[in-house]
């Protein structure tokens, strides 16, 4: 049920607000999984993770990783996979001191893009610089219980027409949000092909500081939606029907009360 998913969401927003210290946003830019082999995982180029309570946020990124190890950023692109390992390995070290964390981070549920999509690269990598794991810790597993999705408690609060497509843009331009140094997917494609680092990671904090904001708003009732009643309450013939399936026994005055309630949420809802 739609409104039913709608509390839902409202609660877990409530214990987000509550708990707010526990709280990380986390995103990071890749290499374009569109233009390149599936065969192959894609590179991860930056991440970011923001704390909703300080704003205080880490970064891990390959130009800076590279300046690390003394590797020129001409040569970055000769060194690819020396340096994204390095890069992976110091926020598998971050995660490990952040057991007790919960996750927000927009869409990244599958090995495709997202915890596990990380989590894979930092394997391949590992077995090809430190197979015996010697100098690399293992990369923790983030409990699924402990990831929330705000593109999908967005969709469960406000209904699935909320916003239009690409949705991250079209709410930061209705709620009047900084997207400096924001780039779309294609143009973060084009950056690493570019071998502009410092741009792919300034999108990547730049989408973490707006999911930050959004989520403030979300949680104050004030993020401005294109969300209309019939997105977010069911019909009332639905309404009635929960109400049979959880109260038997209010059957019985259904024949008397139907035509009050059609007309009461026809009208109202």
């Amino acid at each position: 049920m739609k409104y039913e998913q709608h509390l839902e969401s409202c609660e877990t927003l409530n214990n987000i607000w509550k708990n707010k210290s526990k709280y990380l946003i986390i995103h990071y830019a890749c290499e374009s999984f569109y233009e390149k082999s599936m065969a192959k995982t894609p590179r991860i180029t930056a991440i970011a993770i923001r704390s909703f309570e300080s704003g205080q946020t880490h970064s891990f990124s390959m130009h800076q990783t590279a300046e690390l190890l003394n590797i020129d950023t001409s040569d970055i692109t000769t060194k690819y996979d020396e340096i994204e390992f390095e890069m992976l390995k110091m926020f598998s070290i971050f995660l490990q001191s952040s057991k007790e964390k919960y996750w927000i981070h927009w869409n990244m549920r599958d090995g495709n893009y997202g915890f596990q999509a990380i989590l894979h690269r930092y394997k391949i990598l590992r077995n090809k610089f430190d197979p015996n794991g010697q100098s690399s810790p293992e990369m923790l597993e983030i409990n699924d219980d402990n990831k929330y999705d705000l593109s999908l408690l967005l969709i469960r609060k406000y209904g699935s027409g909320y916003i239009g497509n690409p949705r991250m843009v079209m709410l930061a331009k209705e709620n009047k949000m900084s997207m400096k140094d924001l780039l779309t997917g294609s143009e973060e494609a084009s950056a690493f092909e570019n071998g502009e680092f410092h741009k792919l990671l300034l999108s990547t904090l730049s989408k973490v500081t707006l999911f930050s904001n959004i989520l403030q708003k979300t949680i104050d009732n004030d993020l401005k939606t294109q969300s209309r009643k019939s997105d977010i309450y069911d019909s009332w013939k639905i309404r009635v029907i929960n109400y049979i399936t959880k109260n038997p026994y209010g059957v019985i005055g259904i024949p008397i009360t139907t035509t009050i309630l059609g007309y009461i949420l026809g009208k109202y809802f």
